[in-house]
């Protein structure tokens, strides 16, 4: 859930499948709230939440490793 004073990404990606790799980096980089995964379908998407120091980590993160 989105509280306020949180910051939201959402990020997407093809194929669908490689969301879980970039989740697990993200997560692994930064302590951030999982809101949602979509891992099925052509692309694959992720909505995090956290403070805007988490997010920015969270975000490069998961961007290095697609």
């Amino acid at each position: 859930m989105l509280v306020p004073g949180e910051t939201m990404l959402v990020l997407e990606c093809a194929p669908a499948a490689y969301i879980n790799y970039a989740l697990n980096e993200a997560e692994k980089g930064s302590n951030i709230k999982v809101l949602h995964v979509s891992s099925v379908g052509r692309f694959g998407r992720m909505w995090l939440s956290g403070s805007e120091a988490r997010f920015l980590t969270a975000r490069n993160a998961a961007v290095t490793a697609l």
